[in-house]
């Protein structure tokens, strides 16, 4: 069903206007009791194809590609495991002339068939908290925080760790990805704290594209890499930035075409300061502004489809003003509604199904009306910024002791951070 987003881009005649009143939201809610989606094919929710003016969004940062032996990658959505009935079909759909049919979706980010039907999803939620977040800014009474204005525009920053600080780490983590990433999430919160952004969300990125042939990196490399996928036939000039990862992930050994580079990517509010001073108060960081999102589902969308998938750690955080302990909702009731083909304007009428009553019912997907709102609990004013003690706080090396273990420290060595 054709959605208006608050972050379309305005070249596609979307509206980017929030509504008048802003209290009362519609959006898709999750289907229950495991409802058949299909694959997150084109036919499926997207809030628009995410294209970049210039080629794929490739982050200015450091290169680790030389690091690629020593820390292997971290594995990406669509790596996994295949459930006996996920991809199975499910029923089919007429609309004047157009037909659709409809699969089995387990909605697991791992499973290869149903992996973009779970992004899918999964971006769709991500897109309607920052609708909420604007709507619980114009269903606010109170003056809002230091740097909140009633309608903004959130920003793309990814933030990177050094080469010579990832090496430090990963040998603090004991060559693990899930401690690597409790001790670069305890560093990127406290940056996070100190870089002027009021709320968002992060997506932890640990790797990046480099083609297996050549070891090229960063922008040549996709620029090969979709090559080659055009030439099978996976990938068209009018392709989103997504398409070169589901082709990665189609290959005999996708972990081939990555290599360790962590960095974070955040879509939020906020003015950033400095660069230099950012630097300095954070020692092994830096960020890089890419400016303005039009489309925060179609980013988002495209972030989750090469995100971290590590056991037992969430790649996905929100923090600051659109943080569950700051912004919530209260859901006031959930309807059914008719999904309405985008070509012909005309509901899409089930014509066969696994389940015979179905047969001639419109199709009709969950809708859940609620209400956003900032917690009153919550301790209002600018974030509370961390400012280091003195320059002795800088982050050091490991010790030849513990070099020589090859192991974490011990507690009684580190301090609250977990730094010798």
């Amino acid at each position: 069903m054709p959605r208006t987003s608050l972050f379309s881009s305005p070249s596609r005649g979307v509206g980017c206007a929030p509504p008048s009143k802003g209290v009362i939201l519609r959006a898709p809610a999750p289907a229950a009791g495991g409802r058949a989606g299909d694959r997150g094919s084109s036919s499926s929710w997207d809030p628009e194809v995410f294209r970049p003016e210039k080629g794929c969004p490739a982050i200015a940062g450091f290169d680790f590609s030389g690091d690629e032996t020593v820390i292997p990658p971290v594995l990406v959505p669509g790596i996994g495991f295949k459930k006996p009935d996920c991809g199975a079909w499910v029923m089919k759909l007429e609309s004047g002339r157009e037909y659709r049919d409809i699969f089995h979706n387990c909605d697991s980010l791992g499973c290869p068939v149903c992996v973009d039907g779970a992004i899918t999803k999964k971006a769709r939620t991500a897109e309607e908290r920052f609708l909420q977040y604007e709507s619980a800014k114009l269903a606010e009474n109170a003056v809002l925080i230091a740097g909140e204005i009633r309608h903004s525009t959130p920003r793309h920053i990814p933030f990177t760790v050094s080469p010579a600080h990832v090496a430090e780490l990963w040998h603090r983590a004991g060559k693990k990805h899930g401690v690597f990433l409790d001790l670069a999430r305890a560093e990127f919160n406290q940056a996070l704290r100190t870089s002027g952004l009021i709320g968002g969300v992060a997506v932890y990125h640990p790797n990046r594209v480099k083609h297996p042939g050549t070891g090229l990196t960063g922008s040549r490399a996709k620029v090969l890499i979709t090559r080659e996928a055009k030439l099978a036939g996976a990938m068209t000039d009018e392709s989103p930035a997504s398409a070169l990862y589901a082709y990665i992930r189609k290959q005999k050994r996708p972990a081939d075409y990555y290599y360790f580079s962590p960095h974070f990517h955040v879509t939020g509010f906020g003015m950033l300061i400095n660069i230099e001073e950012f630097e300095k108060l954070n020692p092994g960081w830096t960020y890089h502004n890419k400016g303005n999102v039009s489309n925060v589902g179609g980013l988002l969308r495209y972030l989750f489809t090469h995100m971290g998938m590590i056991d037992d750690r969430h790649s996905v955080t929100w923090f600051g003003r659109l943080s569950s302990a700051t912004l919530a909702r209260d859901e006031i009731k959930t309807t059914y509604q008719t999904v309405i083909c985008e070509k012909t304007g005309l509901p899409w009428v089930i014509v066969d199904s696994m389940d015979k009553t179905e047969i001639g019912k419109e199709y009709t997907e969950p809708f859940v009306e609620y209400r956003a709102f900032f917690r009153t609990s919550h301790k209002r004013g600018p974030p509370k910024i961390k400012w280091p003690k003195s320059e002795t706080t800088r982050r050091r090396a490991c010790d030849s002791s513990v070099h020589e273990k090859g192991i974490l420290a011990l507690t009684k060595h580190c301090d609250e951070y977990g730094r010798l």
